[in-house]
């Protein structure tokens, strides 16, 4: 589950970069491997960046979507998967037959591997500008 939650959080900061740049997300469909994005936006940027940096900055971009859904009175944890999706109670044929998903487990592992959900107390932390 824990590798799952991994996945996630980076498909998460490396299409907020994505769609931060305008990239076009059917040609990412080929695959990350296959498409030189990072290259792509040092040509265009004129940065020198890391595939690290750039996923850093995915990161920072999803906090502060947290940091704004906080603000507006939107609170990640209120959001809730139907018991069908879950598998509860589970699929009794087809692909899912008899399968079930820890929804808990895998939203803490999420957070965790995603550097934690925003506070809604600690908006004031600072997003390091992609320009240094």
């Amino acid at each position: 589950m824990r590798r799952k939650a991994v996945t996630a959080a980076a498909c998460s900061k490396f299409m907020n970069v994505a769609n931060g740049s305008g990239m076009c997300l059917f040609g990412l469909f080929i695959g990350a491997k296959r498409v030189p994005t990072f290259d792509w936006l040092n040509a265009a940027t004129g940065w020198h960046k890391t595939p690290e940096d750039y996923m850093e900055i995915g990161e920072q971009i999803q906090t502060l979507k947290q940091l704004f859904n906080f603000k507006q009175g939107v609170d990640p944890r209120s959001f809730k998967v139907g018991n069908r999706v879950l598998g509860r109670p589970p699929q009794s044929e087809g692909a899912n037959c008899g399968r079930t998903m820890d929804i808990e487990k895998m939203i803490g592992d999420y957070w965790r591997s995603s550097g934690g959900m925003p506070k809604p107390a600690n908006r004031q932390r600072r997003v390091s500008p992609v320009w240094d």
